[in-house]
């Protein structure tokens, strides 16, 4: 009886809507492959083209798209079930852990790349932001 339960209040998502996430993703890395990409400059030198139009329009275009449908989704599916104060709060401090996680992952990528003379600045400045990234506006 209590797995009959269980199986009924687990709501399975559908595989398309999460298929268009994906794209969306997808479609967002591409806009910044073109956008960070330093080689790209080529692009705004380039005469009017069938390519030109691909990169302009539906990679650099579709990445504005892709952020809205991509957040439309995930908020989508964060408001889709009833949620308590308890569950809303182990929420926040689980996304609060992983971003404290990442934080201190890529301070110690930065230690490490300082000490290897890649990165010339300070370092000493990120570490309360690490320690504190939301409060201190790091992310």
């Amino acid at each position: 009886m209590m797995m009959n339960d269980m199986t009924s209040r687990k709501r399975i998502r559908n595989s398309s809507v999460e298929l268009l996430r994906l794209y969306a993703m997808l479609m967002i890395v591409g806009f910044h492959y073109i956008i960070s990409n330093p080689d790209m400059g080529w692009l705004l030198h380039q005469e009017t083209s069938f390519t030109k139009f691909v990169y302009q329009f539906i990679i650099m275009g579709g990445g504005w798209v892709g952020n809205f449908i991509f957040f439309t989704i995930s908020i989508y599916f964060l408001l889709d079930r009833d949620l308590s104060l308890k569950d809303s709060l182990r929420r926040v401090w689980l996304l609060e852990r992983e971003i404290l996680f990442w934080s201190f992952v890529l301070l110690l990528v930065l230690i490490a790349a300082k000490h290897e003379g890649v990165y010339r600045e300070s370092v000493f400045w990120l570490v309360p932001k690490t320690v504190f990234p939301l409060l201190t506006s790091m992310w």
